[in-house]
C-alpha cells in the first residue's frame, strides 16, 4: 500500500518534481485538501498546486530567504487576485509540515490553483501552435502582462515553462509561478538586493545581465515577449548561449545586421507561420537592445502583424 503524502491539510495526488541535491531546492506537487469525500470527484475538493521548500536545522539563514520567498509570492498573487489569466492564490504557510510515512519536515509552501492544459513549451515543442494559434496565444500573453503591469507589479520569469494554455477550453492561457515578480516602484532595490539573479538565462534581457540600474521592469519583460513570439514562430529559440547578450545571434540584432539575421534564420529553421515584414519589424523592436526602444505592451497589443 503506498504510503500517504500530507503537507498540513493537504494530501499529495501527484509528485510534479523533486528537489535536486546541489541543484534544484523547490518541490512541487498536486494535492487537494483532505476530507471525507469518498470517491465521488464532484464531492472532492479542486487540486492545487503546491510549491515548497524543506526547512533544514542549522540553517536559519536559508529558512528564512526560503520562508521571504514564499510570503512574497502569496503578497503579489493575492494583489493579483483579480487579473485574469494568473493563477489564483489559494494559501500559503511558514512552519508547515510535509508526512510522508514515518518521515516529517518542516516546510514553507504556496498553494495556487491548479490550471488545467499543458505548459505551452509542450505544446511548441509537440508543434501543436501553428497558423492561427500562434498569433492568439502571443497576444493572449501580452495581454495578461500588460493588466499585471497596470496592477502594478512586474513579471521577471516570463518563459514557455510558465505559462499554461488549454485548448480543451478554448486556448485558454494562465501564468503560473510568480515568485520573480515585484511591486514596480521596488524593482531596482530588490534587483539589487537578489544580485539580478531573477528570470531564466535564455529570456533574460541584456540589462539583466549586465546588472544595469535603473531598470525598467517593463521593458525587461518585453524583451522576455520577444523570445516567446520567436519561438512559437520557429519552435527553436532565438539565442542558443545561455545569457541571449553573448549570443552571436544576439549581436547581428546589436549590429541592426538584419540581413545577416534573416539570412542565418533562413537557413537554420523553418516558421510555421508567414514571416511578413510586419511579423519581423516586431521581433527586431522587442529585442532591442536599449529598452527605451522597445514598444509599451499597448502598442504590442494593436500591431498590424497580430491581426
Amino acid at each position: 500500500m503506498a504510503e500517504i503524502e500530507m503537507i498540513d491539510q493537504y494530501r499529495v495526488d501527484r509528485v510534479i518534481t523533486d528537489a535536486i541535491p546541489g541543484e534544484r531546492k523547490t518541490y512541487v506537487v498536486i494535492a487537494r485538501r483532505a476530507g471525507p469525500f469518498g470517491d465521488d470527484p464532484a464531492a472532492q475538493e479542486p487540486q492545487v498546486v503546491i510549491k515548497y521548500y524543506i526547512l533544514r536545522q542549522g540553517y536559519p539563514g536559508l529558512n528564512m530567504a526560503y520562508q521571504k520567498r514564499i510570503k512574497k509570492e502569496a503578497r503579489v498573487l493575492t494583489a493579483l487576485s483579480n487579473v485574469p489569466g494568473v493563477a489564483r492564490y489559494v494559501d500559503h504557510g511558514i512552519n508547515g509540515t510535509h508526512r510522508k510515512g514515518a518521515q516529517v519536515d518542516s516546510i514553507c509552501y504556496l498553494a495556487t490553483e491548479r490550471c488545467l492544459g499543458r505548459e505551452l513549451f509542450d505544446e511548441c515543442v509537440e508543434m501543436r501552435v501553428f497558423g492561427g494559434r500562434v498569433r492568439e496565444a502571443f497576444s493572449q500573453v501580452a495581454g495578461i502582462l500588460y493588466t499585471i503591469n497596470n496592477a502594478g507589479f512586474a513579471y521577471f520569469d516570463l518563459k514557455l515553462e510558465n505559462i499554461m494554455i488549454d485548448y480543451a477550453n478554448g486556448g485558454q492561457i494562465n501564468l503560473i509561478d510568480f515568485e520573480d515578480a515585484m511591486e514596480l516602484h521596488k524593482v531596482n532595490n530588490a534587483l539589487q538586493l537578489r544580485r539580478y539573479n531573477v528570470g531564466t538565462g535564455n529570456y533574460r534581457p541584456p540589462e539583466i545581465t549586465r546588472h544595469i540600474n535603473p531598470c525598467d521592469g517593463i521593458a525587461a519583460a518585453v524583451f522576455s515577449l520577444g523570445v516567446i513570439l520567436f519561438t512559437l514562430v520557429y519552435v527553436n529559440f532565438p539565442f542558443t548561449d545561455a545569457e541571449p547578450v553573448n549570443s552571436t545571434t544576439y549581436r547581428l540584432i546589436r549590429a541592426r545586421n538584419y540581413a545577416a539575421f534573416w539570412n542565418k534564420l533562413a537557413r537554420d529553421y523553418n516558421s510555421v507561420i508567414p514571416l511578413t515584414g510586419e511579423l519581423r519589424s516586431l521581433i527586431y523592436r522587442l529585442f532591442a537592445e536599449n529598452p527605451l526602444h522597445r514598444p509599451a505592451l499597448s502598442q504590442v497589443l494593436i500591431d498590424p502583424s497580430l491581426s
